[in-house]
């Protein structure tokens, strides 16, 4: 667990995009982060979160030109 400081409802669903993160199950994870920023849009490690599932090192090659941009629109959210 990650503690964050969005608030005790969203540390939940938080959590669960984390694990979806770390089992390398990137599209539940961003799929989860961005329906916390739909109801908590400045909640900032819910965008790092989204940014996180375009970065996959352990898979061969380099994320697309399109996933380095939608991280880099999240970091800017956040």
């Amino acid at each position: 667990m990650i503690a964050i400081s969005c608030g005790a409802d969203v540390q939940g669903k938080f959590d669960e995009g984390f694990l979806f993160l770390h089992n390398m199950e990137y599209s539940r994870a961003r799929t989860v982060f961005e329906d916390i920023a739909k109801t908590h849009p400045k909640c900032a490690m819910v965008y790092w979160g989204v940014a996180m599932t375009y970065f996959q090192p352990i898979w061969p090659g380099e994320p697309t030109a399109d996933a380095i941009h939608a991280g880099q629109a999240a970091v800017a959210s956040a």
